[in-house]
């Protein structure tokens, strides 16, 4: 399908056709992106958990984006990851993993390795200087905003809100210590 965006943003002049290939990808990157939203909010609606996981997203969404992490090779094996991923979080809600106790400590910690951490490149984007000094400071602005709301949450004992931040948080803590440690062990860092 994004090949056949492209032809019709070339044919009316909108892209000029030496950009087809940079279009095609970017057109399959936003495809792709809305394929797991999607399949995220089906499994959150499965699962009678669809406020925690659209909190879920609303928090995973910035704050992966700019501390970065591990990021799978192809699209398939993304979208394997991410409905495992995804189906273990919903679980966790189920199975009311998120107390209150628990979610403290556990932002606590979260919070700690990724102050540490971020930003983290990877193969298909390394990060200059620049980049790293930006990207690091909108990644502790965004966590230290979505740990401030989920403290509130907490304080309210507001589960819908709370639990779907913090899961959040500790999944791309997850992503950021895999994509640390493959960087690592790759040579890549």
């Amino acid at each position: 399908m994004d090949k056949k965006i492209v032809d019709v943003l070339v044919k009316a002049d909108v892209i000029d056709p030496a950009n087809k290939e940079v279009v095609s990808f970017g057109i399959r990157q936003v495809e792709y992106f809305f394929i797991n939203v999607i399949t995220i909010l089906f499994l959150g609606k499965i699962f009678n958990e669809t406020v925690s996981s659209i909190i879920f997203l609303l928090a995973f969404i910035p704050l992966r984006t700019y501390a970065g992490g591990y990021h799978a090779k192809t699209i398939l094996r993304c979208y394997i990851i991410t409905i495992v991923l995804m189906v273990f979080t919903i679980f966790s809600f189920k199975q009311s993993m998120w107390s209150q106790g628990n979610s403290c400590v556990i932002l606590g910690f979260a919070g700690a390795l990724l102050y540490k951490l971020v930003p983290v490149d990877n193969y298909n984007h390394r990060l200059t200087l620049h980049e790293r000094k930006v990207f690091r400071r909108k990644a502790l602005l965004v966590m230290c905003l979505e740990i401030f709301i989920s403290l509130i949450g907490i304080l309210m004992n507001d589960k819908f809100l709370y639990q779907g931040i913090v899961a959040a948080i500790v999944m791309t803590t997850v992503l950021v210590c895999v994509g640390n440690q493959k960087n690592y062990y790759v040579g890549g860092r």
